[in-house]
């Protein structure tokens, strides 16, 4: 079976009924709908409740019908009732994408006796996503509404939503050939799934790598205005599905099944874009290195007698330096933040902003010094921090009541090494000697069946290693000493050329000295002498220092 987001017209007998203002069990007529859009219908329709092998509704038990109402409603979000309410049969009448709402994941689910769960985010349809960065389309024909060129740049706009927030790379064609086939199309169009007519569904498109977009054609469609159907939006959210995503639950998506409006000001949403991020990763972003001026000459001053200096102050021994430091702990939240000892780096696109080292306390008051692993969850907004057997848990900038907490039951090591969230499952995951801890930060508990050998998922990536995280272009780094790794999420291995230097890449110290080992202070790093080896390949990575 083609592995469809569509929808599916389906002839059902059943009648459901309520009286007027009163909401109603799932079972009786419902007056404010006709016999073609009925709300049991609408659920079996949308992947809600199967329909039965032998096509009787009369055999579906109450007790599927009213789970399969409050499955609805929370994925509307609104209040789990069980009951058709106005508010249900409201939002159950609205225009919207043809993709069913239960993904295949959470019918597998459902049909083994669990109760289908999502959080309010974006979703998958499954292991399906393009194999490839560069991706062609063609439009197979036009509305009548627009003309060809208005089409044409509202469905090219339609893609750059996403090229814009990843690798992937978008080109009109007139081959055959094509990835994507965009149509327009009325009633039955020979692909098993008919529309409608003008409301109800307005499009449907088929998961990666089948490529099939078809637009009922039966709409107004619209460019650039608040009447009719726009265009642009509707295109935007069908590419989605065209890429791998199913509908989110995320109420503003644009993955979210309602047809949302014309807005002038478009922007993808955050949970569209870490969606889809999660699938292709984000665009190529280079870290360049800022253009080294050389100081211009100076004259000579004249001698004149030195005049009695001041002892200078001694430095702070504890203050780490920033180019021979290696990490306690290092974790983004949407800034990068690295920490050693009672300090913290707050690193940018060019390496350590102006002004760092700072206390760490300076934003996380009653975090102790000594961090041994942080990670920033992106599902539920919160930082955690690991030492010793204790973690603590923050949000924002404030502790959480009853944190710390000591992690005895938990199944989470003592003194771990690292901490990161990957993108891919939301888990936190703890990095201890060669192991690596899965902790599902909802159940406060390890995952079963952790700890693993970190070889055995991690291909490449060193034992004992000093911190790790997930950054902004999608890849997973991990750090140790003055090197750094980064990790293919989607080929699950290092990619050539690693490990690279930590100082030079991340912390900006391209234009000083290295130490040969990090344990020596600053204030005995010497210049490397020119035209050794050594030398030429500090000043190649000076020239080609690319985002890690």
């Amino acid at each position: 079976m083609a592995k469809l987001a569509s929808w599916v017209v389906l002839v059902l007998v059943a009648v459901l009924e309520r009286e007027s203002g009163n909401a109603a069990p799932v079972t009786e007529r419902v007056t404010n709908f006709s016999q073609e859009d009925d709300p049991l219908s609408y659920l079996v329709q949308f992947g809600y409740v199967e329909k039965p092998a032998d096509g009787r509704l009369s055999s579906i038990r109450q007790g599927s019908l009213t789970q399969a109402v409050k499955d609805f409603q929370r994925f509307a979000q609104l209040p789990e009732t069980g009951l058709l309410d106005d508010k249900t049969v409201e939002m159950m009448r609205k225009p919207r994408c043809g993709v069913r709402d239960v993904t295949p994941s959470e019918r597998l689910r459902r049909d083994t006796g669990l109760q289908i769960t999502r959080s309010k985010r974006y979703a998958f349809a499954g292991d399906y996503r393009w194999k490839k960065n560069d991706l062609t389309y063609r439009i197979w024909n036009y509305t009548p509404d627009l003309s060809p060129s208005q089409v044409r740049e509202a469905i090219r706009r339609g893609f750059q939503v996403w090229s814009d927030v990843t690798p992937l790379r978008f080109r009109e064609t007139t081959s055959s050939n094509a990835d994507i086939n965009i149509q327009f199309s009325r009633f039955d169009h020979r692909d098993g799934y008919p529309f409608d007519g003008r409301g109800g569904t307005l499009a449907h498109a088929f998961y990666p790598e089948d490529g099939r977009t078809h637009f009922d054609d039966d709409e107004q469609w619209t460019d650039g205005m608040y009447a009719g159907t726009n265009l642009f939006i509707v295109t935007a959210h069908e590419i989605g599905h065209a890429l791998g995503l199913a509908h989110s639950s995320y109420p503003g998506a644009l993955m979210a099944p309602f047809y949302q409006g014309y807005d002038p000001d478009f922007k993808l949403p955050v949970d569209d874009t870490r969606g889809i991020q999660q699938l292709y990763g984000m665009p190529d972003v280079s870290r360049p290195q800022p253009p080294v001026r050389p100081d211009p000459p100076r004259p000579e001053p004249p001698v004149r007698p030195e005049p009695p200096r001041p002892n200078p102050p001694k430095p702070k021994p504890e203050v780490p330096d920033t180019c021979s430091s290696d990490f306690g702990a290092i974790s983004m939240d949407g800034l990068t933040y690295a920490f050693k000892d009672k300090y913290m780096w707050r690193i940018n696109d060019y390496g350590v902003e102006r002004g760092y080292p700072k206390p760490t306390r300076d934003l996380w008051p009653k975090l102790p010094r000594g961090i041994q692993a942080a990670a920033y969850s992106r599902w539920s907004s919160r930082m955690y921090f690991f030492k010793g057997d204790r973690y603590w848990r923050y949000y924002g900038y404030q502790l959480e009541y009853g944190y710390p907490k000591r992690i005895a039951g938990t199944g989470l090591p003592k003194n771990p090494n690292a901490a990161f969230v990957w993108g891919a499952n939301g888990k936190i995951y703890i990095f201890k000697s060669n192991r690596y801890y899965r902790f599902n930060e909802y159940t406060g508990r390890v995952d079963p069946g952790y700890p693993k050998r970190i070889r055995q998922a991690w291909g490449g990536v060193p034992d004992r290693i000093d911190a790790a995280l997930q950054w902004r272009n999608g890849k997973t780094y991990f750090f140790k000493g003055d090197s750094y790794w980064r990790y293919d999420d989607n080929a699950r291995k290092v990619e050539p050329g690693y490990p690279k230097s930590k100082a030079l890449a991340w912390m900006g110290c391209g234009n000083r000295a290295i130490p040969d080992k990090l344990t020596l202070p600053s204030s005995t790093a010497q210049r490397l002498p020119a035209g050794t080896a050594q030398h030429r390949r500090m000043r190649k990575n000076r020239r080609q220092r690319m985002a890690p």
